[in-house]
């Protein structure tokens, strides 16, 4: 069972950067700002099992500029067995053409 769940998390976690992927935005595609939200679901000898939610939120400051990069929120709450709570949050965010980058 454990060599099953093993396998499936390395199979998501080396397909994911293939499913999830970003290509080349096409002149007339629109810019769009996306949300994406996940369970998550570990277990390590400290904390024993843990539980919560992740995810992202991917969006353009400017949605008029053509080569604008897209700014980002991770976040993460997650509850484990051992009464810990943790909340990581980490940030990109592109500003004035790209030429600021927090």
């Amino acid at each position: 069972m454990l060599r099953i769940l093993i396998l499936l998390i390395a199979v998501f976690e080396f397909a994911s950067p293939v499913l999830f992927g970003q290509g080349e935005l096409e002149q007339d595609e629109e810019k769009k700002n996306v949300f994406v939200a996940t369970p998550v679901l570990f277990r390590t000898p400290e904390t024993s099992w843990g539980f919560g939610l992740g995810g992202a939120y991917n969006f353009f400051w400017n949605q008029d500029s053509t080569n604008q990069r897209p700014s980002q929120i991770l976040f993460a709450a997650t509850y484990t067995l051992e009464d810990q709570i943790l909340i990581h949050l980490p940030f990109q965010w592109f500003l004035l053409q790209d030429k600021i980058w927090l």
